[in-house]
């Protein structure tokens, strides 16, 4: 594509690198669930520690968080694998990822249950939310974050978790607006990774609406403010397809 002429809506919307990298870091997550585990139990012990206020709370959030610990134990747990006979497989193994995921869901669902009121259960709703955005349950999974987010502490370290997982709700509804207001909200959390590609979100969804001028300066403060940031690179090419002006005609012409 000439860098010279203005951006189609299918340049503004393409699945650029910044997306690919994004599925990256999920496969990353999915490899290294065992630490996952320890890094989620351990911010639940830390809430534990700093909000319990007698030593029965105490007591009570430690057992949910620890069953937390146990739930999350399942997404490292593996799915039969057909090329190999069960007998080669471990006892643990489940048949298929519907299974497995029914089981985690069940896990997360009696935590919501038994442990109520405790960080533990506020966790339980934020990986429920992923399970049914996986889906592509955004009622559902909408519900679980921001339940999420009334129950856990303002300052809560996993609160971007859920703000990233609204906005994706709210762009894949096509509620533009409302997923420019989340990602607004992702780049304020206190998270220096997930902040440049929140800018870069804000920036793109606004380059879709024609909002030229603030999408560039979204996609300026990436480059500007992120330079360690994987997000950079998308930001200028982002940079070099945005008009200068609000109101410009956008081309809708095929890729060169």
């Amino acid at each position: 594509m000439s860098a010279s002429r203005k951006p189609s809506r299918k340049d503004l919307k393409k699945d650029d690198e910044f997306v690919a990298r994004g599925r990256e870091v999920v496969a990353w997550a999915s490899a290294y669930s065992r630490q996952l585990v320890a890094v989620a139990v351990g911010i639940v012990l830390i809430v534990v520690i700093g909000t319990a206020t007698t030593a029965v709370n105490q007591r009570r959030a430690t057992q949910a968080a620890r069953a937390l610990g146990s739930a999350l134990a399942i997404a490292e747990r593996p799915v039969l694998d057909v090329d190999v006979q069960p007998a080669g497989m471990p006892g643990d193994a489940f048949r298929d990822e519907e299974e497995k995921r029914d089981a985690y869901v069940q896990a997360l669902e009696e935590i919501r249950a038994e442990h109520r009121r405790t960080p533990a259960a506020a966790l339980a709703n934020l990986y429920l939310g992923d399970v049914a955005l996986e889906l592509e349950e955004y009622d559902q999974a909408m519900t679980h974050y921001e339940t999420f987010l009334s129950e856990a502490p303002r300052g809560h370290k996993m609160r971007f978790a859920a703000l990233e997982g609204i906005a994706i709700i709210h762009e894949s509804r096509g509620e533009l607006e409302q997923a420019i207001d989340a990602s607004k909200e992702l780049a304020r959390a206190d998270n220096e990774f997930y902040r440049p590609f929140a800018l870069l979100r804000q920036a793109r969804i606004l380059g879709e609406l024609e909002r030229y001028p603030e999408a560039r300066d979204a996609a300026q403060q990436v480059v500007d403010e992120f330079a360690g940031s994987d997000a950079v690179r998308d930001a200028r090419d982002l940079l070099s397809r945005l008009p200068e002006q609000e109101g410009s005609a956008v081309e809708d012409v095929a890729e060169n």
